[in-house]
Protein backbone atom coordinates (compact mmCIF):
# COMPACT_ATOMS: atom_id res chain seq x y z
CA UNK A 1 0.00 0.00 0.00
CA UNK A 2 1.49 3.38 -1.20
CA UNK A 3 0.64 7.04 -1.37
CA UNK A 4 1.10 8.90 -4.44
CA UNK A 5 0.34 12.55 -4.98
CA UNK A 6 -1.26 13.79 -8.47
CA UNK A 7 0.88 16.88 -9.88
CA UNK A 8 -1.53 19.13 -8.88
CA UNK A 9 -2.13 18.06 -5.31
CA UNK A 10 1.83 18.36 -4.81
CA UNK A 11 2.72 20.55 -1.96
CA UNK A 12 4.25 23.24 -4.48
CA UNK A 13 1.00 23.49 -6.19
CA UNK A 14 -0.97 26.34 -5.41
CA UNK A 15 -4.91 25.73 -3.97
CA UNK A 16 -7.75 27.34 -5.99
CA UNK A 17 -10.29 29.31 -3.51
CA UNK A 18 -12.26 31.72 -5.80
CA UNK A 19 -14.88 33.06 -3.25
CA UNK A 20 -17.44 34.35 -6.18
CA UNK A 21 -18.20 31.35 -7.89
CA UNK A 22 -17.26 27.67 -8.70
CA UNK A 23 -14.10 26.81 -8.65
CA UNK A 24 -13.18 23.19 -11.03
CA UNK A 25 -9.82 21.21 -10.37
CA UNK A 26 -8.60 18.84 -13.33
CA UNK A 27 -5.84 16.24 -12.49
CA UNK A 28 -4.37 13.06 -13.79
CA UNK A 29 -1.78 11.18 -12.49
CA UNK A 30 0.11 8.28 -14.82
CA UNK A 31 0.99 5.09 -12.88
CA UNK A 32 4.76 4.28 -13.02
CA UNK A 33 3.83 0.72 -11.90
CA UNK A 34 0.59 -1.72 -11.38
CA UNK A 35 -1.44 -0.84 -8.57
CA UNK A 36 -1.80 -2.74 -4.85
CA UNK A 37 -4.58 -3.12 -3.17
CA UNK A 38 -4.85 -0.26 -1.02
CA UNK A 39 -2.73 2.12 -3.11
CA UNK A 40 -3.74 5.36 -3.02
CA UNK A 41 -3.25 8.83 -5.23
CA UNK A 42 -4.11 12.26 -3.54
CA UNK A 43 -5.62 13.57 -6.94
CA UNK A 44 -6.79 17.22 -5.93
CA UNK A 45 -6.40 19.83 -3.17
CA UNK A 46 -9.18 21.48 -1.61
CA UNK A 47 -9.18 24.35 0.22
CA UNK A 48 -10.47 25.20 3.93
CA UNK A 49 -14.18 25.31 3.41
CA UNK A 50 -14.55 24.13 0.00
CA UNK A 51 -18.18 23.00 -0.43
CA UNK A 52 -17.91 19.89 -3.11
CA UNK A 53 -20.61 20.21 -5.88
CA UNK A 54 -19.55 16.98 -8.12
CA UNK A 55 -16.59 14.80 -8.41
CA UNK A 56 -15.82 12.89 -11.66
CA UNK A 57 -13.30 10.30 -11.96
CA UNK A 58 -12.22 8.57 -15.63
CA UNK A 59 -10.27 5.34 -15.45
CA UNK A 60 -8.56 6.57 -19.19
CA UNK A 61 -6.62 3.51 -19.73
CA UNK A 62 -7.25 1.22 -16.73
CA UNK A 63 -8.56 -2.11 -17.97
CA UNK A 64 -10.22 -3.25 -14.74
CA UNK A 65 -10.47 -3.08 -11.05
CA UNK A 66 -12.00 -1.54 -8.09
CA UNK A 67 -11.64 1.84 -6.66
CA UNK A 68 -13.42 4.65 -4.40
CA UNK A 69 -12.86 8.30 -4.19
CA UNK A 70 -12.76 10.44 -0.89
CA UNK A 71 -10.47 11.65 1.68
CA UNK A 72 -8.64 11.04 4.78
CA UNK A 73 -11.69 10.88 6.98
CA UNK A 74 -13.81 8.63 4.73
CA UNK A 75 -11.88 7.03 1.43
CA UNK A 76 -15.37 6.53 0.18
CA UNK A 77 -16.66 9.58 1.03
CA UNK A 78 -17.83 10.67 -3.37
CA UNK A 79 -17.66 7.61 -4.89
CA UNK A 80 -19.00 4.10 -3.45
CA UNK A 81 -16.06 0.80 -4.26
CA UNK A 82 -17.13 0.76 -7.34
CA UNK A 83 -15.82 -1.71 -10.09
CA UNK A 84 -14.19 -0.13 -12.80
CA UNK A 85 -13.64 -0.62 -16.52
CA UNK A 86 -11.76 0.63 -19.69
CA UNK A 87 -12.52 4.12 -20.21
CA UNK A 88 -15.46 4.69 -18.04
CA UNK A 89 -16.51 7.95 -16.40
CA UNK A 90 -17.93 7.89 -12.73
CA UNK A 91 -19.94 10.83 -11.28
CA UNK A 92 -20.26 11.53 -7.10
CA UNK A 93 -22.75 8.63 -6.08
CA UNK A 94 -22.96 8.45 -2.20
CA UNK A 95 -25.39 11.29 -0.86
CA UNK A 96 -23.50 11.98 1.91
CA UNK A 97 -20.80 13.85 -0.48
CA UNK A 98 -22.82 16.15 -2.35
CA UNK A 99 -22.77 19.32 -0.43
CA UNK A 100 -19.79 18.29 1.84
CA UNK A 101 -17.85 20.81 3.39
CA UNK A 102 -14.57 20.88 4.64
CA UNK A 103 -13.70 22.55 7.32
CA UNK A 104 -10.76 22.70 9.34
CA UNK A 105 -9.18 24.19 12.68
CA UNK A 106 -7.79 27.75 12.28
CA UNK A 107 -4.60 26.34 12.47
CA UNK A 108 -2.73 28.16 9.82
CA UNK A 109 -0.43 24.87 9.09
CA UNK A 110 -4.04 23.21 7.99
CA UNK A 111 -5.38 25.04 4.67
CA UNK A 112 -6.34 22.04 2.51
CA UNK A 113 -6.73 18.74 2.18
CA UNK A 114 -7.04 16.06 -0.87
CA UNK A 115 -9.39 13.88 -2.83
CA UNK A 116 -7.98 10.65 -3.37
CA UNK A 117 -8.46 7.93 -5.51
CA UNK A 118 -7.99 4.40 -3.20
CA UNK A 119 -7.71 1.41 -5.46
CA UNK A 120 -9.23 -1.06 -3.35
CA UNK A 121 -7.71 -4.42 -5.30
CA UNK A 122 -4.53 -4.51 -7.35
CA UNK A 123 -4.61 -3.59 -11.36
CA UNK A 124 -3.87 -1.26 -13.60
CA UNK A 125 -0.32 -1.25 -15.23
CA UNK A 126 2.45 1.13 -15.82
CA UNK A 127 1.76 3.93 -17.94
CA UNK A 128 -2.84 3.59 -17.27
CA UNK A 129 -4.00 7.26 -16.75
CA UNK A 130 -6.50 9.07 -13.96
CA UNK A 131 -8.45 11.62 -14.30
CA UNK A 132 -10.36 13.55 -12.08
CA UNK A 133 -12.77 16.57 -11.48
CA UNK A 134 -14.09 18.26 -8.98
CA UNK A 135 -16.21 21.55 -8.55
CA UNK A 136 -16.76 23.06 -5.41
CA UNK A 137 -17.74 26.65 -3.72
CA UNK A 138 -15.72 28.30 -0.85
CA UNK A 139 -18.30 29.40 2.07
CA UNK A 140 -17.08 32.70 3.69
Amino acid sequence: MATLTSTYAQSTSPIKAVHAGLNSVYSDYTLAAAFSAGDVVQMVKVPNRARIRSVRVGNLSVASGSFSVGDGGDTARFIAVTSATLSTVFSLNQAGGLGYKYSFSDDAAVQYDTIDYVQTVAGGSAGSILRMTVDYTVDE
